[in-house]
């Protein structure tokens, strides 16, 4: 295989091929479809010095026409603080077919990660956007998200919180839900990617949650 000269695609109008590299008994290319290509069957070849491989097939299919991103497998961690302000990391499966999650440096038409919370006088939307939501052309993958806001409120006991990923065309995702036993409201949103430094302002008040947790639990 050390000796590959080229990938065929037949037919090969509409197909770009660049970045051979062959190495032991594989061979891995970069295949361009252009957004004109037909659709349908298509065939590749490998050709050596020796000759040439076996044929093997694959399918040009259009596109998805929904913009609309799908998640999955949500991981939220509970809460922290990062000085006065609280920090919010997890990580999140994505898939969206056209490859708008983008980071534009301004939140209002960037890709963003938003959490909703609904329970009374509590109830707030925590939005956020970064480095991390910047995936542009990607169609699926995994995002891992840190947000940092400022607390206006906490929320102590058994409630759900909604998550939803926002493409940065304003497409909303489906919702998934979890159950934090401490969630903070904000005072307003602030940027991410930030690391997490030791609890401070929060300490005391996430301290009694955590002990009125493990004495709920052990009644």
């Amino acid at each position: 295989m050390a000796t590959v000269n080229s990938v065929e695609v037949t037919p090969g109008n509409g197909v770009t091929i660049s970045n051979l590299v062959s190495t032991g008994n594989s061979v891995t290319v970069r295949l361009s479809i252009d957004s004109n290509a037909s659709l349908g069957a298509r065939t590749v070849t490998v050709v050596s010095p020796s000759g040439r491989s076996n044929t093997r097939p694959f399918e040009i299919v259009s596109r998805p026409t929904s913009n609309t991103p799908t998640i999955s497998n949500l991981t939220v961690n509970s809460p922290g603080a990062d000085g006065s302000n609280v920090i919010v990391t997890g990580r999140v499966d994505f898939a969206d077919a056209d490859g708008n999650i983008v980071f534009t440096g301004s939140q209002s038409n960037s890709a963003r990660v938003r959490f909703t919370l609904s329970t009374g006088i509590n109830s707030c939307v925590v939005s956020g956007t970064g480095p991390s939501l910047n995936l542009p052309g990607q169609i699926a993958g995994t995002i891992d998200f840190a947000i940092v806001y400022q607390p206006g409120s906490l929320s102590i006991g058994t409630f759900s919180v909604s998550f939803n990923l926002v493409d940065a065309a304003g497409n909303s995702s489906n919702t998934l839900s979890f159950q934090p036993f401490i969630w903070f409201c904000l005072s307003r949103p602030e940027r991410d990617e930030l690391p997490q430094d030791a609890m401070a302002p929060w300490e005391a008040e996430i301290n009694f949650a955590r002990r009125r947790r493990r004495d709920w639990l052990a009644s």
